[in-house]
């Protein structure tokens, strides 16, 4: 498909350096391999007020990434490129021997946590899918939580990290019986966006049937499923990515998902929106049509946000508890990103849309967000904000903008082909529902809610 040729360009350089690595792992024996690998730390991030740390162990890296020696992958994601080295090694570790992998494992949690711990009430412990038995081999998942365990005693529940195409009674079942009854165990997965835009732009072949039956496994199993959804899809419009957000948030509510995690789009390097940024940031056909915003290309703004997540709570109610935010601040995410703002970073607004995030997060009142729409801006940036919505409605319906977007990514990346490239695209384009009629609630015309419904 065009986005995993487009991923596959974007990862090239990386493509390139990880074979290198695990050239050299391959020649290794796996005494040395575990020196290499023997002490290395995890990434952690202890999420104060949340009562919840996240843990995320070193793996031999995420199957969907990695296709033999191709780095691929979802557009969006970059958790990856600071590590070739260290899955090339884990790789060639785990082929040869796999209780030292999984001794490997367990000693980067180790690094970081010595001496069994006391745990957190919500202990996230988390590679890419820990229901992947290439990452997640038997022998991994009993030094991690059988035996001694990791912490002085269990905590009171864990999240893990999965593909919803891996989440199946079978897996589930084998993966679960190394934890007591009485622990709660939440899987957490990526849905993202709706299903054309999650298999032909995020580049994550899972299709809503398979996010259906995830769901229901799990509720099955007496497990909770968590959905990861994102607020803002690389390239397209503001209202583009409201209306995506809420046609996944209306799937999940009908399947009866038990959480949601929104996640504003942040800018990583190796992405879709960060080469939109690198590359094509100052293009002027995007400038013209506002999906182009120098060094704002990439990320949505704040106030996008704050609208996506009033409409779902106007529409859907019920959320109200199971909606939870991510990746607000960036001592929350593990990697260097560019977070959501508005059209200065600097600027007061900023920080005080933020705080009511945070407000929600803790009371989950969605009255907190409300407050930030219903009481304006009188900065520069909501004039700003709105000079791009305008701009931007001359982007056309979705697939008229995803298919300016190819034209000139193709152009960049593929100059000697890109015609037929695109002409291909176009084929996936064919499968794209056709899109809602438009509404006169968005963001050019928001009419004031009453909060004292919520």
């Amino acid at each position: 498909m065009f986005m995993a040729n487009v991923i596959e360009a974007i990862w090239a350089p990386e493509s390139d350096e990880f074979a290198r690595h695990s050239i050299r792992a391959g020649a290794m024996s796996a005494l040395e391999l575990y020196d290499a690998v023997a002490g290395r730390r995890m990434e952690f991030v202890g999420y104060a007020g949340h009562h919840t740390n996240c843990n995320l162990l070193l793996t031999s890296g995420c199957s969907h990434r990695i296709r033999g020696r191709k780095l691929v992958g979802c557009s969006m994601c970059d958790y990856h490129s600071s590590n070739l080295e260290g899955w090339a090694l884990m790789r060639a570790l785990l082929k040869k021997d796999p209780e030292l992998y999984a001794r490997a494992v367990r000693t980067s949690f180790e690094a970081v946590r010595p001496d069994r711990p006391a745990p957190a009430f919500c202990e996230q412990v988390t590679g890419n899918d820990c229901l992947d038995p290439v990452e997640f081999p038997p022998q991994a998942l009993e030094v991690l939580f059988q035996g001694d365990g990791l912490f002085a005693k269990n905590p009171r529940c864990y999240m893990f990290e999965v593909l919803a195409s891996h989440v199946t009674k079978r897996s589930v079942a084998e993966f679960s019986r190394r934890f007591s009854r009485g622990q709660t165990l939440f899987f957490d997965f990526g849905v993202e966006a709706t299903d054309w835009l999650r298999r032909h732009w995020i580049n994550k072949e899972c299709g809503d049937d398979q996010v259906a039956s995830a769901i229901r496994v799990l509720r099955e199993a007496g497990h909770y499923s968590v959905a990861d959804v994102l607020i803002g899809i690389p390239g397209v419009t503001e209202e583009q990515s409201v209306r995506a957000f809420l046609d996944t948030m209306r799937l999940l509510d009908a399947l009866g998902v038990d959480r949601v995690f929104c996640l504003p789009l942040n800018r990583k390097r190796k992405t879709l929106q960060g080469f939109l940024h690198e590359r094509l940031g100052q293009n002027d056909r995007l400038g013209a049509l506002g999906l182009s915003q120098g060094e704002h290309t990439g990320v949505p703004w704040l106030f996008t946000i704050v609208e996506a997540l009033c409409r779902a709570f106007e529409e859907l109610p019920t959320l109200r508890g199971r909606l939870k935010l991510a990746a607000i601040r960036s001592d929350q995410v593990v990697i260097e990103n560019r977070l959501a703002y508005n059209a200065n970073a600097a600027c007061a607004c900023n920080e005080q849309i933020v705080a009511a995030f945070e407000r929600y997060q803790k009371s989950g009142e969605p009255a907190h967000i409300f407050a930030v729409r219903e009481g304006g801006s009188d900065c520069g940036c909501r004039e700003a904000y709105d000079r791009i919505i305008r701009k931007q409605t001359q982007a056309g319906p979705l697939a008229e903008t995803l298919a300016t977007l190819a034209d000139e990514i193709a152009q960049e990346l593929f100059p000697a082909d890109w015609e037929a490239l695109v002409q291909s695209f176009r084929e996936e384009l064919r499968l794209l529902p056709s899109e809602e009629a438009s509404s006169s609630h968005n963001i050019q015309n928001v009419t004031a809610v009453s909060i004292n419904s919520f």
